[in-house]
């Protein structure tokens, strides 16, 4: 067995070449702390007891923006991954929702609570 699905392209990706082969070849569990420091994750909860409220608060926060906005700039980000190109992320993310979301009823609401 090996790290299929795309995990082990993502590990080189975000911890460069010598990390990612380290962690996958030998299979070593990482602490939070390492998988922090290797950018594998982007936070580490306060406490153990903590964790569930911490992550509800961040999803709450993202709950409360424009679903639109969530979706366009999730593709924007991904697509920005998968290309490596900050001109062809743009491109494609503008081309496939700029109409739809400059039309849509969240960028009317967005757009009047802002007058």
């Amino acid at each position: 067995m090996y790290a299929g699905a795309g995990g082990l392209p993502r590990l080189v990706q975000t911890s460069g070449m010598h990390i990612a082969t380290e962690i996958a070849i030998t299979g070593r569990r990482l602490t939070a702390v390492e998988a922090r420091s290797h950018q594998l994750i982007n936070r580490i909860a306060k406490t153990q007891d903590s964790v569930l409220p911490e992550a509800l608060d961040l999803a709450e926060r993202i709950a409360s923006l424009s679903p639109d906005a969530i979706i366009v700039t999730r593709h924007g980000l991904r697509q920005a991954w998968s290309s490596g190109s900050v001109e062809q992320a743009f491109l494609e993310t503008v081309q496939k929702y700029n109409d739809a979301l400059f039309s849509g009823e969240n960028f009317r609401i967005g757009k009047t609570l802002l007058l």
